[in-house]
Formats: C-alpha cells, structure tokens, sequence
C-alpha cells in the first residue's frame, strides 16, 4: 500500500522528501511537526517548509484542537480525486500534442544551425555511439589515434566492429595519427572495406572523430570513455570538407 501510495504522490509531483514526511503523517495521524519531523527523520527547518507547502496544496490540514496545533492528511479519496483530475489535465495535454505533433516536429526542426548533441560515458555509451555510427547510410570518414584507442579496448573488441561495418558494407576513409598502431591499421586496409592515410609525425591527438551522414561522432580515451554525437547537416558538411582536404594533400 505504501508503494501505491508513493507513486500516487510522485504523480502530484512530490519531492522525495515531502513523500516521505506525507507518508508519516498519514501513518501516525494527527502530530505535530515537531514529531513528524523526529519521525520522518528530517532536518527541523526542512519539515516545516515541506509542511507549508504541503498545506498550501491542500494535501495537509491543521488541527488547532486542545490549543495545540497538529497536522493531518487529508482523506484517501481526497488523493484520490486529485491523482484523477491531474490524469485528465495529462490527457489533454497528451491529446493535444498528438493532434499537432507535426506542426511541433516542423517547428523543432525549423533551424538548421541549432545541432543536436548527446553525450556518453562509459563501455556503454560507447556500444551506443558505436551502433549509431555502424548505422551510417554512406561512407564515413575518420580521425584516429588507434594507440590511445588500444589503452581501452582489444583487439577482439576493434575488429568486431570492422567486421559489422564491412557486413553493413559501409566504407571508411582514415587519418591515423603516425604511429605503430596507425601503420598496422594501414597494412590490413585491403580486407577492410578502408583506405588509411597516415598523418604528419608531428600531428598528435587522444580523441577519435567520426564523420558520418549529418553527425559527428567524437570518442575521447585518454582518462575515460566519453562519447559526443553532434547533429548538423552544416557541421557535418565542414567537417567533411575539412577532412577531405587534408586527404587530399597527403600521399
């Protein structure tokens, strides 16, 4: 009944800590704050605010009886009609957005300079930006340090997405920073569904950066796995050029 009566409350928008000093006037009944507040083991000056702003929204009364003043929660039904009347403005509103989602998708997409950016953290985050470049619909082209990338990850790990992006028959153009691990990516281009050019010797960088359709993708291992996708036809586009440039200056 407590879980019910949790996620009744988290409806109307409840903190964490008004639930809980909620919960415990509605178990002991009328109280004053001073004990609620031993009860629900709040900080003094914080159970008075949750009591003030819960009495304002009607979920607690005052009792002034015997010249002491106690608190109390309103009835069951009274949760109740407040959850269902807070269901109906949701409802609307969901209508609402449903009858003129595609205004709002047009209004949302209306300016191409604003980008949409996401980030990730962790082996997970990688696996999300990893799926979403392996979904690329033409070729991609990357920047890459393949040594900072060995610091996380082996070899197995590297080569099964080699093996989904050849299976995806997508291909890829790279600029490997000058190293062992950029030359030993070079020797396996045949087979690799890529082309690799190595970098100046002094051209030295941690992060690896995906150009891919509309989005750039970039992957820093240098202390932890952090993982940003930037969405922008006119980002994309420079990067692009940007890349196809110093590939075209290279032997």
């Amino acid at each position: 009944m407590e879980k019910l009566l949790q996620n009744s409350l988290s409806l109307l928008g409840l903190t964490s800590k008004e639930i809980k000093f909620f919960i415990t006037c509605f178990t002991i009944g009328p109280a004053s704050i001073s004990d609620l507040q031993k009860a629900a083991r709040l900080e003094r000056s914080t159970a008075y605010l949750i009591a003030e702003d819960l009495i304002k929204r009607g979920l607690i009364q005052e009792d002034f009886k015997n010249y002491k003043k106690l608190l109390h929660t309103v009835e069951p039904k009274e949760i109740l009609r407040m959850v269902s009347a807070r269901q109906r403005v949701l409802g609307r509103n969901a209508l609402e957005l449903e009858e003129n989602i595609s205004e709002l998708n047009a209004l949302y997409q209306a300016s191409e300079i604003r980008p949409k950016v996401r980030v990730f953290q962790g082996v997970r985050g990688l696996m999300s930006v990893q799926e979403d470049i392996l979904n690329a619909k033409s070729e991609i082209f990357l920047w890459t340090n393949q040594e900072t990338e060995h610091n996380f990850f082996t070899d197995t790990f590297h080569h099964k997405f080699i093996e989904t992006r050849i299976k995806r028959n997508i291909p890829i153009k790279v600029l490997a920073v000058d190293n062992a691990g950029g030359k030993k990516l070079q020797s396996f281009d045949r087979n690799s569904l890529r082309e690799t050019k190595l970098l100046p010797q002094k051209t030295v960088f941690s992060p690896e950066t995906y150009i891919y359709d509309n989005k750039i993708a970039t992957l820093d291992y240098k202390k932890d796995i952090i993982g940003v996708i930037t969405e922008s036809e006119p980002m994309a586009a420079s990067q692009k050029a940007i890349f196809q440039l110093a590939w075209d200056f290279l032997k």
